[in-house]
This record gives C-alpha cells, structure tokens and sequence, in this order.
C-alpha cells in the first residue's frame, strides 16, 4: 500500500509541475541576409566651360564690322609658321634682313580675314609684310601689302610682273625704333585695307584701301620679309570680320 500511495503522489507531483512550467518560447533565427547597400548617387556631369572669347581691341571697330580675334600668339613663339623666324629676341619674333630673308604663315587667308600685328624696325631698314597668291614673277602672280623703307610705308601690290602702290597716307611718318600696329585685311569681292598707327596715340593713323574686283575669292598667302635691319614683331593676331568700313 506505501508503495502505490508513494507512485500516486509522484505522479501528481509531475503533473503539477509540467503544468506549471511556461510554454517554450520561439527563438527566430538570425537572418543571413546582407541589407542592401545604399546606392551611390551618379555625379553630375560637369560642363565644360567654353574657351574663353578673346576681345578684339577696340580700335578694330572703326575698320571693321563684327570683328573677331581667332588667335593670338601672345608669347611670341612663331607658331604656325612653315619657316618662322630663327631668332626670338627679347621675347619678340625677330629678322635680320637680307637679300630678301623671310618666312609664311602655314594656313591660307580668305575673304573676311586677316592680321594685326605689333613691329618695330632699326633705322635703315628694308622690309614689307603681305598677302600673295601665285608664283612670283608670273603673270598670275598677284600681291598685296606693305613696304616701308626709309621712313615712308607704301602699299606693295603686284599684277604679274608689275609692281604698282601708293604711299599710305595720314597724319604721321613712322620712326625707326618705335612700335607701330599694322592692320592687314582682305575684304570682300577683293577690297583689300591697310592700316598702321601708334598704339601709344591711336589718333596717328596712315592707311591704303584698293578694291581689286577680279582678286576677289582667291586664296592668300601671308608673308614676311626683309632685305636690310633687323624687324621685330609682338602679339601676332588672326582676325575675322563682316566687312570692311
């Protein structure tokens, strides 16, 4: 009997206690998943800015309708030239003259285009500076710029074999040894201009303007040359333009 009673009260003492014990709680499992990264916003594209627009000097626009500067050598290094000049003196592009020396820019001129130029020359020089097409000394052969020589500047134009100009004409005479600004333009339907003052008093002004009907559409070349003293040249510039004035 003490053995049966004994089982009894073990049994109900099991009861009661699994009775009393909390229900097992669920763990969730850790999630493996990796979180998403955060995306990396695209950067915005920068633009790039456009080449600074070179203003023209503002005497241009007394000559020239709609001037533009395309270049400017400003450093002076003779670039772009098919035999530039072999000394660069005091940071200036210089010739010595003789027997007709000189050098071309690599690229033709048209219409609506052209050059200005600073210079200067020792005293005695023998120079000029223009545009050309055709083989000198040829009856095609065609020719128009300047010459200074002994004080004076003529326009230098050729037809063939002969040789025509006119002095430019103004209110000064150039000196040796003093910078000058040369304008050299070649218009429309063959209006050729040239132009020459002092930048240091823009008001002295010589200048010639031949309007050469059958030249018109043609390419040019542009030369320097010089048979005696010695020429310097600063901020070679390449212009373009609607129309002469």
């Amino acid at each position: 009997m003490k053995i049966k009673k004994l089982v009894i009260i073990l049994f109900v003492s099991i009861w009661i206690l699994a009775a009393c014990s909390p229900a097992a709680t669920s763990i969730p499992a850790t999630s493996t998943n990796t979180a998403f990264p955060t995306q990396t916003p695209v950067p915005t594209r920068t633009p790039i800015p456009p080449t600074p627009t070179i203003i023209p000097p503002a005497v241009l626009s007394q000559f020239l309708e709609n001037p533009k500067v395309i270049s400017i050598d400003g450093s002076n290094i003779g670039i772009g030239w098919n035999s530039g000049p072999e000394v660069i003196k005091d940071g200036y592009m210089e010739l010595v003259g003789k027997d007709w020396t000189g050098f071309d820019y690599a690229n033709n001129f048209h219409e609506g285009e052209g050059i200005l130029v600073n210079f200067k020359y020792t005293r005695g020089a023998d120079f000029e500076m223009y545009f050309d097409n055709g083989s000198f000394q040829t009856k095609e052969y065609k020719r128009y710029g300047v010459y200074l020589s002994g004080g004076y500047a003529e326009s230098n134009r050729w037809n063939g074999k002969n040789l025509t100009g006119n002095y430019l004409r103004g209110n000064f005479y150039p000196q040796p040894d003093t910078w000058y600004s040369l304008l050299l333009t070649i218009g429309k339907n063959g209006d050729f201009f040239a132009h020459i003052w002092d930048p240091a008093n823009p008001d002295k002004i010589i200048k010639d303007r031949q309007e050469i009907a059958d030249w018109e559409g043609l390419p040019w070349r542009l030369a320097f040359g010089a048979n005696e003293g010695t020429i310097q040249w600063d901020q070679f510039t390449i212009i373009k333009f609607d129309n002469v004035k």
